[in-house]
Parts: C-alpha cells; structure tokens; sequence
C-alpha cells in the first residue's frame, strides 16, 4: 500500500487532526490493541477490563498448507473463520507470527516499489524512523504438503467438523422453536 498516499487522502476527506496513526507492532507488543483504539476515540476505558490476549492470530504452518490447498476449490470467509477460532481454541494460533511466501529477492523488489512511499511516511509521522524496516521478517513459508501427518488433519477436519455440528444444532433448535408457535 502506498501509506503515504493515502495517509494523504484521507486527511483531505476529513482532517489530518482526525486521522490516528499507531504501529500495529507496537501497539500489541505494550500496550492493548483494544485500549489504544478507544485512546484514539477519546473515549476513557480505566473501568475496562480486556480478557482477550491473542488478536489477529496467524494459523499455523501446517494450518496453513491445508488451507491453501482446500481454497482451490472455493475460499469462504465462513470457513476461514471457523478454522482460525478453532487454531485459537487448539493453541496453535499466536499474534504475530510471520509467515512469508515470497523469496527475499522478491521482497527487495517489493520495497524498493514503496521505497519513496515509506520513507515520506516514516518522515512525516515517525520522526524519519524507517518503521517498514522489520517488515519481511519471518521465516520463508516452503509449500510442503508431505510435512502434512495423519494427527495434523484429523485435528483440523475434527475442529471443522465440531464447529459446523454446533452450527446444525442451533439451526435445528432455533428451527424447532420456530415449529412450536
């Protein structure tokens, strides 16, 4: 994404002293996610607990190479979902883990393209900190069915299969409640 640019645009549409940048990086690692953004509302939350540790969790590998070969049939948002609450439920899923799919010559490619972009962003809200630097950080994602084992999906198709059962279960009590008025 072109930041700047952006940053840019959406400052004309409502004001720069409206517009509210945070590292996502920072804001998860020392302080809470949830806090900053009401900070940034002007709403107080000292009477607020948060009880939610992990946002915007990455599955895990092996997660990961299932869904890339069953979103060759049809990717749902629904589905997504379901696997990634139940990565959480199962403790594989962790804020912050990278996965890359790219070969680092790729991602030079890729930042020299935003270069100019980021470095006017950095500039102009980070005091010339480069906040893109970490960016590719991670290991690169090799695409290997075979470290897929037996025990790795029956742990994903049964957390689907719980999942989607919850699901028919209340379909069919909301339904049989329906039938009785």
């Amino acid at each position: 994404m072109k930041y700047n640019s952006y940053y840019t645009y959406l400052c004309s549409l409502v004001g720069e002293e409206n517009i509210h940048v945070n590292l996502y990086e920072k804001t998860i690692k020392e302080e809470n996610i949830f806090r900053v953004f009401l900070r940034n509302l002007g709403i107080d939350d000292n009477s607020l607990t948060y009880d939610i540790t992990e946002v915007n969790t990455s599955l895990s590998s092996k997660e990961l190479i299932i869904m890339l070969q069953l979103n060759r049939f049809l990717p749902r948002m629904n589905f997504s979902d379901l696997v990634v609450e139940n990565s959480i439920v199962a403790g594989l899923s962790r804020s912050g883990t990278r996965h890359n799919f790219l070969k680092p010559e790729q991602i030079e490619i890729i930042k020299a393209f935003f270069n100019e972009e980021n470095s006017l962003i950095s500039k102009r809200l980070f005091e010339g900190i480069d906040i893109f630097s970490s960016s590719s950080e991670g290991e690169l994602f090799c695409f290997k069915p075979e470290m897929i084992e037996i025990s790795d999906l029956i742990s994903f198709f049964g957390g689907l299969l719980v999942g989607y059962d919850k699901r028919i279960s209340k379909l069919e009590n909301d339904h049989s409640g329906m039938n009785q008025t």
